[in-house]
Protein backbone atom coordinates (compact mmCIF):
# COMPACT_ATOMS: atom_id res chain seq x y z
CA UNK A 1 0.00 0.00 0.00
CA UNK A 2 2.61 2.19 1.29
CA UNK A 3 4.28 1.43 -2.95
CA UNK A 4 0.64 2.82 -4.57
CA UNK A 5 0.60 6.17 -2.30
CA UNK A 6 4.21 7.20 -2.79
CA UNK A 7 3.76 6.08 -6.74
CA UNK A 8 0.67 9.02 -6.63
CA UNK A 9 1.35 12.78 -6.27
CA UNK A 10 -2.12 13.19 -5.82
CA UNK A 11 -2.94 11.28 -3.30
CA UNK A 12 0.63 12.44 -1.95
CA UNK A 13 -0.44 16.40 -1.98
CA UNK A 14 -4.44 15.50 -0.45
CA UNK A 15 -2.78 13.54 2.66
CA UNK A 16 -0.26 16.10 3.44
CA UNK A 17 -3.08 18.77 3.16
CA UNK A 18 -5.45 17.16 5.40
CA UNK A 19 -2.41 17.14 7.90
CA UNK A 20 -2.36 15.28 10.85
CA UNK A 21 -5.86 14.27 11.02
CA UNK A 22 -5.17 12.61 7.28
CA UNK A 23 -5.59 8.57 7.56
CA UNK A 24 -5.55 5.66 4.86
CA UNK A 25 -7.97 2.73 5.23
CA UNK A 26 -5.82 -0.10 5.38
CA UNK A 27 -8.35 -2.99 5.62
CA UNK A 28 -12.05 -3.86 5.30
CA UNK A 29 -14.49 -6.15 7.00
CA UNK A 30 -17.63 -7.10 4.79
CA UNK A 31 -20.65 -9.12 5.99
CA UNK A 32 -21.54 -10.99 2.47
CA UNK A 33 -24.28 -12.88 3.82
CA UNK A 34 -25.30 -13.10 7.83
CA UNK A 35 -28.79 -13.83 9.53
CA UNK A 36 -29.52 -13.68 13.17
CA UNK A 37 -32.68 -14.79 14.48
CA UNK A 38 -34.22 -15.60 18.11
CA UNK A 39 -37.25 -15.75 19.09
CA UNK A 40 -38.73 -16.72 22.58
CA UNK A 41 -42.55 -17.41 23.79
CA UNK A 42 -43.89 -18.04 27.28
CA UNK A 43 -47.47 -18.57 27.91
CA UNK A 44 -49.64 -19.58 31.30
CA UNK A 45 -53.05 -20.14 31.88
CA UNK A 46 -54.78 -20.85 35.08
CA UNK A 47 -58.42 -21.79 36.04
CA UNK A 48 -60.32 -22.19 38.96
CA UNK A 49 -63.54 -22.32 40.98
CA UNK A 50 -64.94 -21.94 44.37
CA UNK A 51 -68.44 -22.30 45.74
CA UNK A 52 -69.64 -19.43 48.14
CA UNK A 53 -72.74 -19.80 49.71
CA UNK A 54 -74.66 -21.69 46.81
CA UNK A 55 -72.51 -19.19 44.40
CA UNK A 56 -69.87 -20.89 41.28
CA UNK A 57 -67.28 -18.23 41.24
CA UNK A 58 -65.22 -19.20 38.30
CA UNK A 59 -61.45 -17.14 37.97
CA UNK A 60 -59.73 -17.64 34.83
CA UNK A 61 -56.46 -15.74 34.04
CA UNK A 62 -53.87 -16.45 31.04
CA UNK A 63 -50.90 -14.73 30.42
CA UNK A 64 -48.75 -14.24 26.95
CA UNK A 65 -45.41 -13.31 26.86
CA UNK A 66 -43.56 -13.30 22.92
CA UNK A 67 -40.46 -11.81 21.79
CA UNK A 68 -38.80 -11.86 18.54
CA UNK A 69 -35.89 -9.86 17.01
CA UNK A 70 -34.25 -10.62 13.65
CA UNK A 71 -31.01 -9.68 11.87
CA UNK A 72 -30.17 -9.38 8.45
CA UNK A 73 -27.11 -8.39 6.88
CA UNK A 74 -25.86 -8.72 2.98
CA UNK A 75 -23.16 -6.81 1.18
CA UNK A 76 -22.59 -4.42 4.56
CA UNK A 77 -19.05 -3.29 5.67
CA UNK A 78 -19.26 -3.92 9.31
CA UNK A 79 -15.43 -2.84 10.04
CA UNK A 80 -12.75 -1.59 9.08
CA UNK A 81 -8.77 -0.40 10.19
CA UNK A 82 -7.79 3.28 9.76
CA UNK A 83 -3.60 3.56 9.21
CA UNK A 84 -1.88 7.25 10.01
CA UNK A 85 1.01 7.99 7.05
CA UNK A 86 4.60 8.52 9.00
CA UNK A 87 6.23 10.68 6.57
CA UNK A 88 10.09 10.98 5.65
CA UNK A 89 9.73 15.18 6.97
CA UNK A 90 8.45 16.33 10.04
CA UNK A 91 7.28 19.84 8.29
CA UNK A 92 4.36 19.23 5.50
CA UNK A 93 6.77 21.38 2.64
CA UNK A 94 8.84 18.32 3.41
CA UNK A 95 6.92 15.68 2.86
CA UNK A 96 7.63 13.79 -0.74
CA UNK A 97 6.73 10.05 0.57
CA UNK A 98 4.93 7.93 3.09
CA UNK A 99 7.97 5.73 5.17
CA UNK A 100 5.50 3.90 7.10
CA UNK A 101 1.68 3.17 8.23
CA UNK A 102 0.73 3.04 11.97
CA UNK A 103 -2.31 1.43 12.92
CA UNK A 104 -4.96 4.22 14.23
CA UNK A 105 -6.46 2.36 17.09
CA UNK A 106 -8.74 5.34 18.35
CA UNK A 107 -11.79 4.09 18.64
CA UNK A 108 -10.80 0.42 19.99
Amino acid sequence: MIKRINASPKIIDRLVEYGGKARVLESVVIAVEGEFYNRFAASGKSNGAVMVEGLLVKAEREANWDRASAVQVKDMIIGYTLAEPQWNAHRDKNKTRVDDLRNDQQGL
